[in-house]
């Protein structure tokens, strides 16, 4: 049986940097683990992309359509196995989440539990590990918005927030979802981990976790380069331009103006006071302290990975 490792996202917590990283040693990955890595550009056009693509939208709610929408998928995993050559799967793309647009949601991926079913359901046939990487919830929402910027939409925070219920911010309750389904074959990791290891660490940290194995990336040649967004200049202007440029255009412009003002030149931007974020993390201080004592990995056969700075970021004392 086919192993397949699925690192499902969170959006806006270092994807970009692990799947810069896979892309650049599919050769170590290869040699040294027998894995085929298949990212998002592999996946996006498929049977199994437009199936997560339709979730996250809300277009398969008749069960029937459901259903048959699953069926086409498996097809789609068949043939991503068959391209595998008898190596096990690595797979990363945050489409199986959906997309960042927070406030479609009316939270965090309130569509979870859907998301999870059609995962047991595609994937029923393989052995199944899963990797989630969860980010601060004032960090994560103020950068979702960002990235909906980036994305040509011309919405105000306040607006963007006013789309997001605060009942509906628990990483807890998203968590869960997936792991009434799959136990302790998910394993979840939090993104903060990246600034204090660097992201050879961090990779060595995600796959280990992944992979439940001791993961070595001194054969990588690394990347640090992140995903970067907006700077609080660029979202002024993009915010103030586009609205007056034909929609076709939107995309260039935007592109455009983020070559110019992005968050590696400009100023960062930030959205939440201090009130504000103390609020938000008070509000799930509960929840958050119970991932970090039963469901952060910590340990991964001996190794021990350093959780205190997320700790302390995350205000868990």
């Amino acid at each position: 049986m086919t192993k397949i490792y699925i690192h499902l996202g969170s959006h806006k917590s270092a994807s970009t940097t692990l799947q810069k990283n896979l892309r650049m040693n599919t050769g170590v990955l290869s040699e040294s683990y027998n894995l085929f890595y298949n990212a998002g550009q592999e996946i996006h056009t498929t049977a199994l992309g437009v199936h997560f693509r339709k979730l996250s939208k809300f277009q398969l709610m008749d069960k029937s359509d459901y259903l048959e929408s699953i069926g086409e998928a498996k097809k789609a995993v068949k043939e991503m196995i068959e391209h595998a050559a008898g190596k096990n799967i690595l797979v990363s793309w945050e489409g199986f989440l959906g997309h960042s647009a927070l406030d479609k949601y009316g939270g965090i991926y309130t569509h979870a539990e859907r998301v999870a079913d059609s995962l047991r359901r595609i994937f029923s046939e393989n052995e199944l590990r899963f990797l989630l990487v969860v980010r601060r919830q004032d960090s994560f929402i103020e950068s979702c918005y960002l990235q909906q910027i980036k994305e040509n939409r011309s919405l105000s925070f306040h607006e963007f927030t006013d789309g997001i219920n605060i009942d509906s911010l628990s990483w807890l309750d998203f968590f869960l979802e997936f792991y009434k389904l799959f136990g302790n074959n998910v394993a979840l990791c939090p993104f903060e981990y990246i600034k204090g290891s660097g992201a050879k660490g961090f990779i060595e940290y995600c796959m280990s976790s992944l992979m439940d194995t001791d993961f070595n990336a001194s054969e990588f040649s690394i990347s640090e380069k992140a995903n970067a967004s907006f700077s609080e200049e660029g979202v002024d202007i993009s915010r103030s331009l586009l609205p007056q440029v034909s929609k076709g255009r939107r995309a260039e412009i935007n592109k455009i103006l983020f070559a110019e003002f992005s968050s590696r030149t400009g100023t960062k931007a930030k959205f939440f006071s201090e009130f504000e974020k103390k609020l938000i993390l008070n509000k799930e201080s509960e929840s958050n302290s119970r991932l970090f004592k039963e469901f952060f990995v910590h340990k991964v056969k001996g190794r021990v990975f350093d959780l205190s700075d997320v700790n302390n970021y995350w205000n868990l004392n």
